[in-house]
């Protein structure tokens, strides 16, 4: 969507079911910019499609845009990754990830790796230029990964799991290590960890669940 046309009021129509994630691009913009005088009779106006991405066989449930912005990673829950070049729209590679749908995925801080999470358990790294799998890790158990994403630095990335559990996993050595912490606050499992984040300008991070007793962070 072009939010150049868009007011603080306004929604941007389009889909026909639940929208489950969206991400705001970096350094992409309009080839064919809008003028940004808008008639004096217009109170609202309605974001412009740039441009659409077709090719998943079931929703996505998370898309990411790279650091460049010239490229956008999908994870959808018909188990595959798709990268894709936002000019035109087209497909450049479509990674065969996982054995259950894909719940997230991020770029790392020079768009040259991307991260996935799945509900078989596994996070997986992949080389954007050739699309091979660089490493595979999974936590004791085999917990569903709900969420990753990478540090700042690059050198972590943080996964929340359906154990009630967020993990912070060393990625820079051969093979990952991990250290964990419960995200039921002392009081118990509440459920899954839904979602976390790191500092703007660091690599500490928060987490938040909705999952099982929801609401607590």
């Amino acid at each position: 969507w072009d939010v150049t046309r868009s007011s603080s009021s306004s929604s941007n129509p389009g889909h026909s079911a639940s929208i489950l994630d969206s991400a705001p691009s970096p350094t992409f913009t309009n080839p064919n910019p809008i003028p940004t005088e808008t008639p004096s009779h217009s109170h609202t106006t309605q974001g412009e499609t740039l441009v659409e991405f077709k090719g998943h066989s079931n929703f996505c449930f998370s898309v990411k845009f790279s650091p460049q912005g010239n490229l956008l990673v999908s994870g959808s829950f018909d188990e595959t990754v798709k990268i894709w070049d936002v000019r035109n729209g087209e497909c450049v590679a479509t990674l065969p990830a996982h054995s259950d749908p894909v719940t997230c995925v991020d770029f790392n801080r020079d768009g040259t790796c991307i991260v996935s999470s799945s509900h078989d358990g596994l996070i997986r790294i992949w080389d954007v230029a050739t699309g091979e799998c660089l490493k595979t890790i999974y936590a004791e158990g085999n917990p569903p990964v709900t969420f990753v994403k990478y540090s700042p630095n690059g050198k972590y990335i943080l996964s929340g799991m359906l154990d009630g559990k967020l993990r912070l996993w060393n990625v820079m050595g051969k093979f990952a290590s991990s250290s964990s912490q419960d995200g039921s606050s002392g009081n118990g499992s509440v459920g899954g960890v839904s979602t976390g984040s790191f500092g703007l300008k660091s690599d500490r991070f928060g987490v938040s669940t909705t999952q099982g007793r929801g609401g607590q962070c």
